[in-house]
């Protein structure tokens, strides 16, 4: 502690002198107090549990797993149906060569063994449209019955003529072929070969007339040579005719 001490001589001030006084303190520690009693509060009540989050993203695909072992053969279906005729493409029947056969097996076209001519006229002189257009199954039938209605009946004197008055081995349903049932006489039993039965039917390398007409001045014609379809003038005189009839 620091203090001044003013000398006064007839009240004024003499002198002051600086007097510094030094007090030492000291803290006394007294005992440790008990200690305190622990609190013995309830325990607070759970929160409500929070709302459930959006869902994540789908992760990425897993890597596809090895292949499962092959599975055991099936039992062997059963055996189809045998057909009752025993028939087949190639054989003689009923006046001649059978070269188409349904699903059935029992019924299908024959060609007459040989041919009815070797050159003959589709028309019987006059340029009509006959409507005789039908080219599939069963087709040359009714062809011919269009083609005799507009040219005329006479004496084997045309092509579908001639079919239409053949009587062979006592049938005498036969026609003259239509487009499809032509070419399936030259795959089926002729040059075709295409079962592998060679030319059985003993087609020559020549055109052969079709019942299919173009127009009123052309009709369908193949070349059993090579298998080619293509028409001509019904007027054309060296074109061969082979009958066919359906059973």
């Amino acid at each position: 502690q620091q203090s001044w001490i003013l000398n006064f001589i007839s009240g004024s001030v003499l002198s002051m002198t600086l007097n510094t006084e030094y007090i030492i303190g000291y803290t006394q520690i007294g005992p440790s107090g008990a200690q305190g009693v622990a609190g013995g509060g309830a325990t607070g009540a759970t929160g409500v549990t929070g709302a459930t989050g959006a869902t994540g993203a789908t992760g990425p695909s897993g890597a596809t797993g090895a292949q499962g072992d092959i599975g055991a053969t099936g039992a062997t279906g059963a055996a189809g149906a045998t057909s009752p005729c025993v028939l087949s493409i190639g054989q003689t029947y009923q006046g001649g060569i059978i070269f188409y056969l349904d699903a059935s097996g029992c019924h299908g076209l024959i060609a007459a063994p040989s041919d009815q001519s070797s050159g003959l006229q589709w028309w019987n002189g006059s340029f009509t449209d006959t409507y005789a257009s039908g080219s599939g199954l069963f087709s040359g039938d009714g062809n011919c019955y269009r083609i005799r209605s507009s040219q005329g009946d006479c004496v084997s004197c045309y092509a579908a003529e001639l079919c239409l008055d053949l009587i062979l081995d006592g049938w005498t349903d036969w026609y003259l072929p239509s487009k499809y049932e032509l070419n399936l006489m030259y795959e089926n039993i002729g040059q075709g070969n295409v079962l592998g039965l060679s030319n059985v039917a003993d087609f020559t390398d020549t055109r052969y007339w079709c019942s299919t007409e173009v127009d009123s001045e052309y009709a369908w014609f193949q070349d059993f040579s090579n298998g080619n379809q293509n028409y001509e003038g019904k007027y054309r005189t060296t074109t061969s005719v082979r009958a066919v009839r359906a059973f």
